[in-house]
């Protein structure tokens, strides 16, 4: 528990680069997003990263997990960033979000696709 604890420390610094973002639904927490510097280490070069967005089964179709996507793209805008970064295997999510595709990943993340977001 420790651990995770000390996971989310940077995330609790309001003047931090990162950020986490929680959705809500009836008082009710129903998504997470966060917004990373890094989410993948061997592409360090790409700064800020989208990562970890969740919305609870039963919340889904709500549009929680888009005004979470919003919230992270607004924050990476309000820091000057002049793109944001994914990595998904559900491309198609992001795409009808105005997502680009950015670079086909293989080896132990073949499937997946790296994602850019102009801003």
């Amino acid at each position: 528990m420790q651990e995770t604890i000390d996971g989310f420390e940077p995330f609790l610094n309001p003047a931090g680069q990162q950020k986490a973002f929680i959705g809500f639904d009836n008082d009710l927490p129903a998504g997470l997003v966060l917004l990373i510097d890094n989410d993948l280490e061997s592409h360090p070069h790409l700064k800020p990263w989208l990562a970890s967005l969740f919305v609870v089964p039963e919340m889904r179709g709500k549009g929680i997990g888009t005004a979470l996507i919003h919230a992270v793209e607004n924050a990476a805008r309000d820091q000057r960033h002049a793109a944001l970064y994914l990595y998904t295997g559900k491309a198609n999510y992001y795409r009808n979000l105005d997502w680009q595709d950015h670079e086909e990943l293989s080896g132990d993340y073949n499937g997946l696709m790296i994602l850019i977001r102009k801003l």
